[in-house]
């Protein structure tokens, strides 16, 4: 069966803010190149003159220019984008009439003045605007970009965000909508609005985990060299995400090779230092300094982690054990009782959410 593309489009306004537009689109692009299977549209809400973009080149910082305009394979709605897709204009929004997008990103123009703010966009674009959504498109504000989805009428009982700077305006402007104050972004009723440039980084990843996964996730932002940050009323990650927000590349990479070897053969500290090139004692002090947590705690999460999905599977207690690389079933339940509180045998009838 053909790949079925998820759709993404970047609507971008004259003189747009270059870092709500280029921090999400790389990231979006590294999730593209990870196997992602989406499609990257970049569309200019002026028929002309096309929104534009200088050249540059880009180290996925969220401040960065981008390198080009647009992923050669990813922006054009033609199966011969490759070709047709120049880095210095975009398609009116008005030629994808007939499209359907999955995520449509508003990224916001240049300036933080209320006047600017305060105006009222082209009418068709707001309604062009309120077809996607009505077709299922989940519409995301990006920073002054979240001022699109309020002129639309989308935002009316709707829970939102923006910048602390345009609390004020936002209140006279749209009295109807819901404002959250310190939220990093907010989702309701298909429409995602976030509280500044750098949310935009944090919402964009947020994305990419509601699409491709939060393992994805993780490798964009490694990839880029940002953090991800999660909302604090976001559900926890599994013990193998959990503790990889920072960016230490060795680190990451004893991480990884904890998780290969678990079950195979005994992971001792001799050897992971072996293969970080760094002695036992130093590395102990920098997986914690960076992690949170010792090498030891990490391990015993990720064996109560696989005995947890395991046992819930059906898997016995002794096989659970010598798979997770345990001597017996006594280690396996004192291990899950000091992680859980409770016995294995009980395990079975829990719901285990990641």
């Amino acid at each position: 069966m053909p790949t079925q593309h998820i759709d993404v489009a970047f609507v971008v306004p004259p003189h747009v803010a270059l870092p709500d537009l280029t921090g999400p689109a790389y990231l979006f692009e590294q999730a593209q190149a990870l196997g992602t299977p989406l499609r990257l549209h970049y569309l200019s809400t002026e028929p002309l003159p096309h929104a534009t973009l200088p050249q540059g080149t880009s180290n996925g910082h969220r401040n960065a220019c981008h390198r080009d305009a647009c992923h050669r394979d990813a922006c054009h709605r033609d199966a011969c984008h490759r070709d047709a897709c120049r880095s210095e204009a975009y398609p009116c929004y008005q030629s994808y009439a007939g499209q359907h997008f999955a995520y449509v990103l508003l990224p916001g123009p240049g300036g933080t003045t209320a006047n600017q703010q305060a105006n009222t966009p082209n009418p068709e674009l707001l309604q062009w605007l309120k077809g996607q959504h009505q077709q299922g498109a989940q519409l995301c504000g990006l920073y002054s970009g979240t001022f699109l989805l309020g002129h639309a009428g989308l935002l009316n009982h709707v829970h939102c965000t923006t910048h602390w700077q345009f609390f004020a305006l936002f209140k006279q402007l749209f009295p109807k909508a819901r404002l959250f104050k310190e939220r990093l972004f907010v989702q309701d009723k298909g429409l995602y609005t976030c509280a500044g440039q750098n949310s935009s980084i944090d919402l964009a990843l947020h994305l990419i985990s509601t699409i491709a996964g939060p393992k994805v996730a993780l490798q964009v932002a490694r990839q880029a060299m940002v953090y991800w940050r999660q909302q604090h009323e976001a559900p926890p990650l599994p013990p193998l995400l959990r503790h990889r927000n920072h960016l230490q590349t060795t680190i990451h990479q004893v991480q990884d090779h904890i998780n290969e070897m678990l079950g195979q053969a005994p992971v001792s500290l001799e050897a992971l230092a072996a293969k970080a090139h760094m002695s036992s004692r130093n590395l102990s002090r920098r997986f914690k300094e960076h992690t949170g947590i010792t090498i030891g705690q990490y391990l015993q999460e990720l064996r109560v982690e696989k005995a947890l999905d395991m046992l819930q599977a059906g898997t016995k207690v002794n096989a659970v054990a010598q798979k997770i690389g345990l001597k017996s079933e006594t280690q396996l339940r004192r291990i899950i009782v000091q992680q859980l509180g409770t016995l294995p045998k009980d395990l079975k009838k829990v719901r285990h959410s990641e």
